[in-house]
C-alpha cells in the first residue's frame, strides 16, 4: 500500500499495528492521516493509523478512490488554511458548496465539514463531529484522507487532536 511505503520511508520501520485499528464502517473504511506537520504526524502514528508526512493534495492524487475532508467555518468561506487549497484545487465543487450553503455534506469525493465556529476557533466537539461525519460518509473501497483538522487556523492543540482520534479509534479505551 502507498501509505505503508511512505511510513516506512519516513520512520524506517513497519509497525505491525499499522493497518489493524481505527473505525471501519461495515468493516471497510480505510483511513490515512496526511499532513505537512511532522510533529503531528509522529503523534498520530502512535495510534497505529497509516500516516504520510506529505502534501495532502499530491497524496490524494496517488490514492485510489480518495475521500478528502475540509476544515471549514460555518459559512464555508474557504479563505484560509487547507480550505483555501481546496478552493484552488477544486474550484467548481467549492463554488457549488458556497452557493448552496447549509450543513456538513459530501459532494463528489469531498466531505465539507465544520471544524471552527464563527470566530475561527476549533473545538474538540466540532472536530470530533467532523471526523465522525467524514467516516460515515466514506463508502466501501474508498480511502478517507484526514489531515490535522482544526489544528491550524482553528488553534486546536496537537494533544487535543490526538485525543479525539484516540477516542474515535479506540472507544473501548475511553470507558
Amino acid at each position: 500500500m502507498l501509505s505503508q511505503k511512505i511510513v516506512m520511508e519516513k520512520y524506517g520501520h513497519q509497525d505491525s499495528r499499522l493497518f489493524e485499528k481505527c473505525p471501519k464502517k461495515n468493516g471497510m473504511t480505510n483511513i490515512h492521516f496526511v499532513d505537512l506537520n511532522a510533529d503531528l504526524c509522529e503523534a498520530v502514528f502512535e495510534l497505529a493509523i497509516p500516516v504520510a508526512h506529505a502534501d495532502y493534495f499530491q497524496y490524494a492524487n496517488k490514492v485510489d478512490r480518495p475521500v478528502l475532508v475540509t476544515a471549514s467555518n460555518p459559512h464555508f468561506s474557504m479563505g484560509g488554511g487547507i480550505d483555501a487549497l481546496f478552493a484552488k484545487h477544486y474550484p467548481l465543487i467549492v463554488q457549488h458548496k458556497q452557493a448552496k450553503g447549509g450543513e456538513m455534506e459530501r459532494i463528489q469525493n469531498i466531505v465539507f465539514t465544520v471544524t471552527v465556529g464563527n470566530h475561527f476557533q476549533a473545538t474538540e466537539q466540532l472536530v470530533e463531529k467532523a471526523i465522525r461525519f467524514a467516516i460515515e460518509n466514506t463508502h466501501n473501497g474508498e480511502t478517507l484522507l484526514l489531515s490535522g483538522l482544526g489544528t491550524g487556523i482553528g488553534g486546536l492543540s496537537q494533544k487535543q487532536f490526538v485525543g479525539i482520534m484516540k477516542k474515535i479509534c479506540y472507544p473501548q479505551e475511553n470507558i
